[in-house]
């Protein structure tokens, strides 16, 4: 059974693991708030992310887990555009766009950048909170 949960990356031990291995080692805190934890993360597991190499601290992340696994880290905003955009994978979204799409927006009620497109309505709202975007 798999749990989807959001993290919010506090500080970045270490690069590698054991003999060199592809994870990273990070504490976070669930988002909005919670008990800080100690998570180990494979690089094969990251979906939008760069690299592991690219995880820093105050990042907001989407984890699946099947257990204490990771299954999948997905990134979902960061406190500052430079760390955001330096993470995300720059692979398009789509062959052909048929208009302009919003790469990241910045919500001021969560003080994040947020990754993809906020809700659409009049007006927009936010993806993580679903506040009015001024």
């Amino acid at each position: 059974m798999s749990d989807t949960r959001r993290i919010w990356v506090t500080e970045v031990h270490n690069f590698g693991g054991f003999f060199g291995g592809d994870t990273v080692t990070l504490s976070a805190t669930p988002w909005p708030d919670g008990e800080e934890e100690t998570l180990t993360i494979d690089e094969k597991a990251l979906d939008n992310i760069t690299n592991r190499h690219t995880i820093a601290p105050e990042m907001l992340l989407e984890l699946v887990c099947s257990g204490d696994r990771v299954d999948n880290a997905r990134l979902l905003a960061a406190r500052e555009i430079d760390t955001l955009h330096q993470a995300l994978d720059d692979a398009p979204v789509a062959p052909k766009l048929d208009a302009p799409q919003i790469r990241t927006y910045r919500c001021e009620s969560c003080n994040l950048w947020v990754v993809g497109q906020p809700q659409s309505g009049s007006p927009m709202t936010c993806a993580l909170c679903g506040k009015a975007l001024g």
